[in-house]
């Protein structure tokens, strides 16, 4: 009688440990994936790259109608004459015959431009990859005078660009309002947002790898430092220092990189 009792429990038993298995499974899949419905309103800011042929940036580097310092950096002084570069724009030419009223008179386009030195009348600036000797003689006249292509690498083993290819020399920016609505997934803090259709719209990893702003990022110069001394002009850049043979002003000569 004793043995049917507990033979009789046991199935019982058994039930409700699958019972419990069964709870515990639900609960972890309810906590694993929640999903809501959604509608919200947000800004962005945008960030549209501006193209131009390698061509067209080398044909536009001459004297252009003066802009704003927005973001200036390094400052050299020529005769009455201030060059100011313009981190990723150029340089702006400031005449300062009167130190209490400079006039900003123009400015030299370099894209990509981070920094510049200066031997007697020439003027040394990267413009992304290359190497631009400006002749600033007359400051408010300034001509390149020589170029030396691909010698700023982006990344080891890159190719050269050539005349034809499109480089970025500007973003427009732009707050735009956008709005979501939809379904949200939550899974294992990661999550995905679906519009009324059913199709992805995007992820919180693609907002953390785009910023919080939504700016959309493309390569820029050659982030180079420069200081000319005596006969070399020496570059840094993110991967090495580049030398240079400034003995002859108007025509540096590339001597050798070190890593």
């Amino acid at each position: 009688m004793k043995n049917q009792k507990q033979n009789t429990a046991q199935p019982a038993v058994r039930n409700r440990l699958l019972l419990q298995l069964l709870a515990f499974i639900l609960l972890l899949a309810t906590q694993s994936c929640v999903k809501d419905s959604f509608k919200s309103t947000r800004y962005i800011t945008l960030y549209t790259p501006v193209m131009k042929t390698l061509g067209e940036v080398r044909s536009e580097a001459k004297l252009s109608m003066p802009i704003p310092l927005k973001n200036p950096s390094k400052i050299y002084v020529k005769g009455n004459y201030l060059l100011i570069s313009e981190t990723w724009k150029g340089i702006h030419i400031i005449d300062n015959t009167n130190p209490s009223n400079p006039k900003n008179v123009g400015f030299i386009k370099v894209p990509g431009n981070v920094d510049m030195a200066t031997k007697n009348n020439a003027l040394y600036a990267d413009m992304n990859r290359e190497l631009w000797t400006i002749d600033i003689t007359n400051p408010a006249n300034p001509s390149i005078k020589n170029i030396i292509e691909n010698v700023f690498p982006w990344y080891p083993g890159a190719q050269p660009t050539p005349l034809n290819a499109k480089i970025i020399v500007d973003y427009t920016v732009k707050d735009t309002l956008i709005e979501l609505s939809g379904d949200v997934v939550r899974e294992k803090a990661q999550f995905m947002f679906f519009d009324a259709t059913g199709n992805a719209v995007f992820s919180n990893a693609a907002i953390g790898a785009a910023g919080a702003a939504g700016a959309v990022y493309g390569t820029g110069g050659s982030m180079a430092r420069f200081a000319a001394l005596k006969e070399r002009l020496f570059t840094v850049d993110g991967s090495g220092m580049s030398v240079f043979n400034i003995t002859a002003d108007m025509k540096p000569e590339f001597v050798k990189r070190n890593k």
